[in-house]
């Protein structure tokens, strides 16, 4: 079964096995058919994380606040003098040239609050005029008769419905074609705000899917806190093998599964190189995740998985709970990796076991 990316997570949409989403700033993964069941550590049951998020922005500096000026004293008030009775207003006479602006002297300080002075007689109020007649309203004109309305034309005849023709015969269903393939090829970080995407590098029935994932948007500038640590590296691990027929019908047998390779070795597990790729940095492992097909004759029950570092294996091991089971995975490791450590995947197949077919993919978590 193929890869499907769907972007952002709904409620409302029918998810399968495989098909990836994204949610809360990170990359799921369905490990089993679903719909409205919202992506989380916690359900374990139906989504598997792929990338978690990113960190938050470094907090910008807080600039300096400006200095305030200094405020200047206020002057006193001076005393109110009475108020004199209103006189007889003058005639007003013509507006001289405006004189040069004197320098403000200081002012004075405030002297006690005089009486309040009596208030002046109000002068009569003038007569006022008499308010002319309105003029009469001219007669209104007769209004005209409407003209009568022309009559609805009949309506054409409906011609007959054509008879229906006769359904043609079923052409023969084609053959069936060959399996197809399906492996994980690059895994790119786009640009914050662009929409994700995958790519089929490969053809029709051996693909190569290349996924670019966008990054999460930079979160809001905080106050600025204390400059702490480095932390450790934090990411994921992607491998697959090709079509591997995994299983032995009479003795154990092992198997070594790389990126887009594995190999086989009967009896022993003592294969040290071929399929090991080298850790980007240092990183603890804290999850391990392993997909694979359904077994021919229902046996996955039968096979183990492990990680491997520099050829020795780990703590970093699962299994399949059932015999027709097609994945599983194991959290809350603590396995140290240093830069450059050799790292690929084990897979042990008990004695009497059916084969299993199919391309196996597998991921490990690091921090």
């Amino acid at each position: 079964m193929g890869i499907y990316f769907w972007n952002a997570w709904s409620s409302t949409t029918n998810y399968i096995k495989n098909d990836v989403v994204t949610h809360n700033g990170e990359t799921w993964i369905a490990v089993a058919d679903n719909t409205n069941s919202e992506p989380s550590e916690a359900n374990t049951a139906d989504w598997s994380k792929l990338a978690a998020k990113g960190a938050d922005g470094a907090t910008g500096a807080t600039g300096a606040a400006g200095a305030t000026g200094a405020t200047g004293s206020q002057g006193v008030q001076g005393p109110t003098g009475p108020t004199g009775s209103t006189g007889a207003a003058g005639a007003t006479g013509a507006t001289g040239a405006s004189g040069a602006t004197g320098t403000n002297g200081t002012n004075g300080a405030t002297g006690a609050t005089g009486p309040t002075g009596p208030t002046g007689s109000t002068g009569a109020a003038g007569a006022t005029g008499a308010t002319g007649t309105n003029g009469t309203n001219g007669a209104t004109g007769a209004t005209g008769s409407q003209g009568p309305t022309g009559p609805t034309g009949s309506t054409g005849v409906t011609g007959a419905t054509g008879a229906t023709g006769a359904t043609g015969t079923n052409g023969t269903n084609g053959t069936n074609g060959a399996a197809a393939t399906v492996s994980v090829g690059t895994t790119t970080t786009g640009a914050a705000g662009s929409s994700a995407s995958v790519t089929n590098s490969g053809t029709s029935s051996a693909a190569v899917f290349n996924f670019t994932v966008p990054q999460g948007a930079t979160g809001a500038t905080g106050a600025t806190g204390a400059t702490g640590a480095t932390g450790a590296a934090n990411g994921l691990v992607v491998g697959s093998s090709s079509t591997t027929s995994l299983g032995a019908s009479s003795t154990s047998q092992c198997y070594f599964i790389g990126v887009g390779s594995s190999v086989s070795t009967l009896s022993t597990c003592n294969i040290t190189a071929l399929t090991q790729v080298p850790m980007p940095v240092a990183g603890t492992v804290k999850a391990f995740y392993v997909s694979f097909p359904t077994p021919v004759g229902g046996h996955n029950d039968k096979l183990t998985f492990t990680v491997r570092k520099n050829g020795a294996t780990t703590a970093a091991t699962c299994f399949a709970s059932s015999t027709t089971g097609t994945s599983c995975n194991v959290t809350g490791l603590s396995v140290a990796f240093s830069a450059g450590d050799l790292l690929d995947v084990q897979v042990q197949a008990n004695g009497g076991s059916s084969p299993t077919v199919g391309t196996v993919t597998w991921g490990v978590q690091y921090q």
